[in-house]
């Protein structure tokens, strides 16, 4: 095909004449640039050869540069040729910039996870630690009730002493006298000094029963005697003897001839008969058969 205005030979497809610049018919047959026509295109005086002006993105004097040579002659470089889907964000701005009222969109669909709200977890924690600080002071509570108990325990024992047993004559321990005659002990045998050697709290029929215990006047003289009982009877009553200020420890003797559960009581005197005995030990034991 060749041009109308020069008669030059046109290029399959092209626009205008690579010689006179003049509108070809594919110009009329082409799909509207996306770009517009130039504004002097079609008016009176037109040079399809004047430099074209391209403005700087970044503020900076604007530069001329000719069009660039394409397959079609001088017709200018189509940037879209596949009539891209246009940028989201706005086509004025060179850098693609987000404006405030755009969210940017990540690939994918993606979002940045949202900030979670700290407040329950904080509350768990501090509850934590408030039960674990409740379960100390309870521990230490029962720790030291169970202390005070036992040391409250431990001092009723020291202080509340063993029961005496009751004694068979009804008679009640008179403490000035168990101050003197006092730890009585049951034997079968004493050594040569009135020591027990073999203490025991269970004889047999006719064996020989020692009690023995300590003495302690304060310097002061007096008397002492036993009365042994069998079964709640009174089995034998013992010579009362004289108490020196100097003795420390004596005893007394008993031939059992009856089983049973036995008692021995002593007494403290002043006076020779006994008539003002007080008594001052008791202990028990057991007569067996055989």
């Amino acid at each position: 095909m060749n041009c109308s205005s020069c008669g030059a030979n046109l290029p399959a497809g092209a626009r205008v004449c690579p010689a006179c610049g003049a509108p070809t018919p594919y110009q009329s047959s082409l799909p509207p640039s996306p770009y517009g026509v130039p504004p002097q295109q079609g008016r009176e005086g037109y040079d399809p050869n004047a430099p074209t002006y391209i403005s700087s993105p970044a503020g900076t004097p604007a530069s001329w540069q000719p069009p660039p040579a394409t397959n079609y002659g001088s017709q200018p470089y189509d940037s879209n040729p596949y009539n891209a889907a246009a940028n989201p964000y706005a086509p004025t701005d060179p850098y693609n910039v987000p404006t405030p009222q755009q969210a940017p969109v990540y690939p994918g669909g993606f979002q940045p996870p949202k900030r979670r709200n700290r407040i329950g977890l904080i509350i768990g924690i501090i509850a934590l630690v408030l039960v674990l600080a409740c379960g100390g002071v309870i521990a230490v509570f029962a720790l030291a009730t169970r202390s005070a108990v036992t040391n409250a325990t431990a001092t009723l024992t020291a202080i509340v002493p063993t029961p005496t047993p009751a004694s068979p004559s009804g008679s009640p321990i008179v403490p000035s006298a168990a101050a003197i005659l006092a730890n009585p002990k049951l034997a079968s045998a004493i050594d040569n000094n009135y020591n027990p050697t073999a203490l025991t709290n269970t004889f047999t029929i006719n064996q020989k029963a020692f009690v023995t215990f300590t003495i302690s006047t304060g310097g002061q003289s007096g008397y002492a005697r036993a009365k042994w009982y069998i079964n709640g009877k009174l089995d034998f009553t013992n010579s009362i003897i004289s108490i020196q200020s100097s003795f420390d420890h004596g005893f007394f003797r008993d031939i059992l001839g009856t089983a049973g559960n036995g008692v021995v009581e002593l007494y403290w005197c002043t006076q020779s008969d006994c008539s003002d005995e007080q008594l001052a030990a008791v202990a028990t034991f057991t007569v067996q058969s055989s």
